[in-house]
């Protein structure tokens, strides 16, 4: 068995529609999948070895907006109705939820059997879900389709009723459905008796959602920004859903987008959507309490279900807002109250600098409305802004001041408009579509969503843990290396995002393990120059499997060639260790040719001939285990270092003696050495003389 991969440095451990009527229109412009001759010239696609899905059978009358139909077939049981839903590569689907609505769908929900990636013809591996097939098709095709209106009994029996129960399940799975609307509903039966909720998974959240199934806040956002939300927002959507099934058609035909968001905010849903429209009486309560805008007042699952039981409740009515005695004239609208103000500003983007500059808005907060409070951070951020604060930027500034004139409005920062929750998504489809990613880095270098958050009228712990994860995206940005910057931000800001590395173009990596199969199959296209971990690589490990990596990833970036390229050769040894699979001979060929700076940080051309020699084998083994021990072997590597050490002091003491002779010391030291030894000689020879000289005289005298 391999060891564990070990080093010395650094070892692996242990935009919002046009008209209210209209759907979201989405920012990505790629086809979800192709319906031409090519798409026709291919056989069923097979998904996890049992579904068959047909990119030659489309079924156009199942296609939801961003998402194309096809018929699908069971394997084991060729008599089920089933068809498939192919999403689109440049969105991103909810993954997680994928997981827990699968085979989780009960009988007022179309159930989820099964998704996951398949080869689909000219697009690479693309996302199918498998759906049981509604043989009654939709109940409407859409806003401005009609509905035959049924009686009040039989419409709370078959609409109300499941719809209710189906909205009792998403509760209880502790989710959101985020896609109830009209056109999401479907008949399970020819006899168009059996209602049921469609697909909520195929798309981001509220992606597909026109602006008037939506919250106020979430109708203003572009429709990548909308973000999870919650069970509440689902019972709003059903009760706009509910009001136009009761009329038969669109209540907002002769509205724009932003004549019912501004009816929205200053008339309340309820008023604006229901208009002189007649609803049946006793359904009146339920559309109202589904319908507030206060979402502490929204009904819930649990008060339908009272209903249901009997219980009459009395919804409570808005609050009327405060209005000045003199008006704030903003462009072409002359404002009244706060709401009017914000909706103007936000509508205005660009008419509200100097607004705000001259110190009028100031002064009709205190003056005309008399909010002190308000007025006062009006005034604190305008301080700021003209003693050039450096997070003070315009859009920053306008941005808290949207905030801050209409609570509960979505962030605001220059053409982004998005819940902070769905800053995550927002930025995966931006990524996805190979947009600008500016705007998103100013949000987190700005602080803009610490000064929203700051300028809303409560702050709970959900705002605390958002600010803190801001916090942590900021430092993400500065640091620019591999694993880290606006690519780190990403991946650790929507967990449905697939890795978005070029690698990938024609494969899918959701999760950390797919990630290495991947790359052994990229490894037949890529240039064999290429690190195999680039940016997007290196922060989805990060993000996904920090744990285990977190010194590797940042060695990534370390000036010296050979400890970054070890490094990287580290990161993917630990994950094939922790999570295989055993063999990798596609990627293990690539990154042998990638090892050369490791090599020449040998000393020794012998180990250096030696390693070359056993490369081919470790690469054929496919071991990423093998391959890392073999050239970072700490055994081998003290030895080399010993090795040298030794022979560096030889070579010292050699080049000294060469430069000693070509300097003439050495001659001229011999010599002066020989003549030393002669003149010893001498006077050794003289005085010896001289004594015996001395002796014999002493005798004879």
């Amino acid at each position: 068995m391999a060891q564990a991969p070990q080093a010395q440095t650094p070892p692996p451990q242990q935009s919002p529609p046009q008209a209210a009527q209209q759907p979201a229109q989405a920012q990505a412009q790629a086809p979800s999948a192709p319906r031409g001759p090519e798409a026709a010239t291919k056989g069923p696609v097979t998904l996890r070895d049992r579904y068959l899905i047909h990119p030659d059978k489309p079924l156009p009358g199942l296609d939801m907006p961003h998402a194309k139909a096809y018929v699908c077939e069971d394997k084991r049981d060729a008599a089920r109705k089933l068809y498939a839903l192919i999403c689109q590569r440049n969105l991103t689907p909810r993954i997680s939820l994928m997981r827990a609505m699968r085979g989780a769908g009960g009988n007022d929900i179309l159930t989820l059997h099964e998704w996951g990636g398949v080869p689909w013809p000219g697009g690479g591996r693309v996302i199918g879900l498998v759906y049981d097939q509604p043989m009654g098709g939709r109940v409407m095709n859409g806003l401005d389709d009609t509905f035959e209106l049924i009686n009040d009994r039989e419409f709370t029996k078959r609409v109300l009723k499941p719809l209710t129960s189906a909205l009792t399940e998403i509760a209880v799975m502790g989710v959101s459905h985020r896609a109830i609307r009209v056109d999401n509903l479907y008949f399970m039966d020819k006899e168009r008796q059996h209602l049921v909720l469609g697909d909520c998974c195929s798309v981001p959240p509220a992606y597909d959602q026109p602006a008037i199934y939506e919250p106020i806040a979430s109708a203003m956002c572009n429709p990548e920004g909308r973000g999870p939300g919650s069970v509440r927002d689902d019972c709003y959507a059903l009760g706009v859903t509910l009001l136009v099934l009761l009329l038969g058609r669109s209540p907002v035909r002769n509205m724009s987008h932003q004549e019912m968001i501004r009816g929205k905010v200053l008339l309340g849903s309820y008023a604006t959507l229901i208009g002189d429209n007649r609803v049946p009486l006793p359904l009146i309560e339920v559309l109202r309490g589904l319908l507030s805008d206060d979402e502490s007042d929204r009904w819930g699952v649990e008060k339908l279900e009272l209903w249901f039981n009997g219980r009459r409740t009395t919804p409570l009515m808005p609050r009327p807002q405060k209005r000045a005695q003199r008006s704030l004239k903003v462009g072409k609208y002359e404002c009244y109250s706060l709401p009017e103000v914000g909706l103007a500003l936000s509508e205005l983007w660009t008419d509200a600098l100097p607004i705000l500059l001259e110190g009028r808005l100031e002064t009709w907060l205190r003056r005309g409305l008399e909010d002190i409070h308000r007025a006062d951070l009006v005034g604190s951020a305008m301080a700021q802004h003209a003693a050039g604060t450096k997070t003070q930027t315009t859009d920053a500034l306008l941005s808290y001041m949207s905030a801050l004139l209409l609570p509960g409005a979505p962030l605001r920062h220059g053409k982004l408009t998005l819940m902070p929750e769905g800053f995550g998504t927002a930025l995966a489809v931006t990524m996805s579509n190979k947009g600008d990613t500016a705007p998103f880095i100013d949000m987190i270098k700005g602080e803009v969503v610490r000064r929203f958050l700051a300028a809303q009228e409560t702050y709970d712990a959900t705002s605390s843990q958002l600010e803190s994860r801001f916090r942590e995206l900021e430092n993400y940005l500065r640091q620019a290396g591999a694993g880290n910057g606006i690519e780190r931000c990403l991946y650790e800001m929507s967990d449905d995002q697939a890795c978005l590395s070029p690698f990938f173009e024609h494969d899918f990596v959701y999760e950390i393990r797919e990630l290495l199969p991947a790359l052994d199959n990229a490894a037949r296209r890529a240039d064999s120059k290429t690190w195999p971990v680039d940016r997007h690589v290196a922060a989805f490990v990060a993000a996904r499997y920090g744990r285990d990596t977190h010194a590797q990833i940042s060695a990534l970036n370390d000036p010296d060639p050979a400890l970054a390229t070890l490094s990287m050769l580290s990161v993917l040894a630990v994950l094939q260790w922790r999570l295989g699979p055993e063999q990798l001979p596609g990627l293990l060929s690539w990154l042998g040719n990638l090892m050369g700076p490791v090599l020449e940080s040998y000393h020794s051309r012998e180990r250096r001939r030696k390693l070359e020699k056993d490369i081919p084998r470790v690469v054929r083994k496919g071991s990423l285990t093998e391959l890392f021990n073999l050239l970072d072997n700490r055994e081998e590597r003290a030895r080399d270092e010993e090795e040298f050490a030794i022979a560096r002091a030889e070579y010292q003491g050699l080049a000294r003696r060469i430069n000693d002779i070509e300097q003439g010391r050495i001659g001229r030291d011999e010599r002066a050495t020989r003549n030393g030894q002669q003149a010893a000689a001498l006077i050794g020879f003289s005085i010896t003389l001289i004594t015996v000289t001395l002796s014999l005289l002493a005798h004879m005298f």
